[in-house]
């Protein structure tokens, strides 16, 4: 069985793994754990569960999962772009969304890799996928047409609609990180003005990782805030969309817009794109259902 372990809740403390793949550890969810020494401490507690004979992947490129394997009893493998990672990747070229690699396991040159899926982050999850692969026992030639058969996942750098005047992207990045890494990957793998529309998702998130939201658009062209998706959580006086758009035009000096009652407003997107953009949408919201409506109707428009 593979299974998606959610920490948000602590709820990942309650299954038992035989393997087990942490990808990062970010301050988040600060609403359960309060502290963040509080968030690692569970997940040592999460690869403690770990039976004698189980193994913990863990991402060598971050410092809190490098941290983690310092912590942990149980055996465990880095994974990264580092020649001394257990498995890594060299010789990384990118051809449009396809991304391809030498994998060595140590120092030995095992085989080269295709990923379908662009962008960094996604090389380094198929470098957990093999380790673990390999693990079980599934055979190289197998991983390899496997992952080279992966098309990603609905809400992951999801195209929408593509045509030779437009590119409309739908991403379930909500975490400065994550919002960071994809918008790079966006503007490395797609030529053309980047234009995100950015719904915050819960006001404890947006309070708690403010300083990180001014930062992480950094990289995109023209930008869109919609209101806060609440998430089931009640107002926090201060927090909302017009005080993280006043900061990032203060950081930036760049074109922040605040798209209230967006589901009303949509047009004023619509209004915005040219020829030869591309449009990423970003949040863990209702978002997604608005810029499906925005692809249809730029996909009449831009024929």
């Amino acid at each position: 069985m593979l299974a998606e372990a959610d920490e948000s809740d602590g709820s990942f403390l309650k299954l038992a793994p035989t393997i087990a793949i942490v990808t990062n550890i970010d301050p988040e969810h600060m609403d359960h754990y309060k502290t963040f020494d509080a968030l690692t401490a569970a997940f040592c507690q999460f690869c403690s569960r770990l039976p004698f004979y189980g193994l913990a992947i863990l991402c060598g490129e971050q410092a809190q999962t490098v941290a983690l394997s310092k912590k942990i009893k149980n055996r465990y493998v880095l994974y990264g772009f580092s020649p001394k990672h257990d498995y890594n990747a060299q010789n990384i070229s990118y051809q449009g969304t396809t991304c391809c690699y030498d994998l060595y396991k140590k120092n030995v040159f095992v085989d080269q890799i295709q990923v379908n899926v662009p962008g960094k982050h996604n090389i380094l999850n198929s470098l957990a996928a093999v380790a673990a692969g390999d693990e079980i026992g599934i055979s190289v030639s197998n991983i390899k047409k496997g992952l080279a058969g992966f098309q990603g996942v609905g809400r992951r750098l999801e195209v929408l609609f593509k045509n030779k005047n437009m590119t409309v992207i739908d991403d379930y990045g909500h975490h400065p990180s994550e919002i960071a890494a994809t918008i790079k990957t966006v503007k490395h793998t797609f030529p053309g003005r980047l234009v995100v529309m950015f719904q915050p998702h819960r006001y404890t998130r947006t309070r708690d990782l403010f300083p990180d939201f001014v930062t992480c658009f950094d990289r995109a062209d023209h930008l869109f805030i919609t209101d806060i998706y609440a998430a089931s959580e009640p107002p926090i006086r201060g927090v909302n969309s017009q005080k993280l758009v006043t900061a990032i035009n203060k950081h930036k000096q760049r074109s922040v817009v605040y798209l209230p009652k967006a589901h009303q407003n949509l047009d004023q997107v619509v209004q915005a794109m040219r020829p030869g953009d591309v449009l990423l949408s970003l949040g863990a919201g209702d978002i997604t259902k608005m810029v499906r409506n925005i692809a249809r109707e730029l996909a009449r428009i831009f024929i």
